[in-house]
């Protein structure tokens, strides 16, 4: 079995933490999976498919992307719920920031906090907390996991999770090393907010600046053989690397014969 994979820096493994959130799905089996900023709702659809029997929640603040989701023919075939929401630190109503240079390319870009350089407009969303939220459509649920990719805004995100955090079982979160967008939080106080929430990194992305961060529930690492979960991840990681390499090394092959 392949050792896990250590930055010389870092106190965690360097893996895909994509491969890695999907086996902890499988293993944990959470009622509900959230995909806080779902963009195309591609992350929700994948979760649907791993987990038939959950209920999945796409949260999308983006109007314009919001739209699009709902359009998505296996949003209804999977049964997805859709929620055109800023799941944030609070309920209020808020000001979004739509990046309007090219709303294709750069869909994923929006953000409640404003990127410099990027022009922009803004839009007003309804706000919502998700111990909020969870406490109105899910107050029986005992199992929860998060998929958190809100464009700098991850920290607040987190900052709503203070009276159900003993029911979220792990979460995946972007992180900034340095500042990308206007004030926002960057990893260093993500990792100090989710460790106050009794939540521990487990394994990250590539990337020196922008990447993702796995972290779990402490309450939660005794009931799977997690060093055998991120040992099998990290090896799947490795296999797919080596194929990719070989399947390009074939096609550069190909052109110049």
């Amino acid at each position: 079995m392949a050792k896990i994979k250590r930055n010389k820096f870092m106190s965690v493994p360097v893996l895909e933490t994509k491969i890695l959130y999907r086996k902890l799905l499988r293993a944990f089996k959470p009622e509900v999976v959230f995909d806080i900023g779902s963009c195309d709702g591609s992350e929700s659809i994948k979760s649907a498919q791993i987990l038939p029997e959950s209920r999945v929640v796409a949260f999308e603040a983006n109007p314009i992307n919001f739209n699009q989701i709902l359009n998505n023919s296996d949003i209804k075939k999977y049964n997805i719920s859709v929620y055109n929401l800023a799941i944030q630190h609070s309920d209020d109503e808020v000001s979004f920031n739509i990046i309007d240079s090219d709303v294709v390319k750069n869909r994923g870009s929006s953000s409640l906090l404003n990127k410099p350089g990027f022009p922009s407009r803004q839009v007003k969303v309804k706000g919502s907390r998700l111990d909020s939220f969870v406490q109105t459509h899910f107050s029986e649920t005992k199992r929860l996991s998060l998929w958190i990719d809100v464009e700098g805004a991850g920290y607040e995100v987190l900052q709503g999770l203070d009276s159900i955090k003993h029911r979220v079982l792990f979460f995946q979160v972007e992180v900034e090393e340095n500042q990308i967008w206007e004030g926002q939080r960057t990893k260093s106080d993500i990792l100090e907010l989710a460790q106050s929430l009794n939540f521990r990194e487990i394994a990250r992305g590539s990337g020196s600046n922008q990447y993702d961060v796995v972290f779990i529930n402490e309450n939660c690492e005794g009931k799977f053989d997690l060093p055998k979960i991120l040992r099998i991840t990290l090896l799947e990681c490795r296999i797919r690397k080596s194929f990719t390499f070989l399947r390009d090394l074939k096609r550069k092959y190909i052109l110049k014969s």
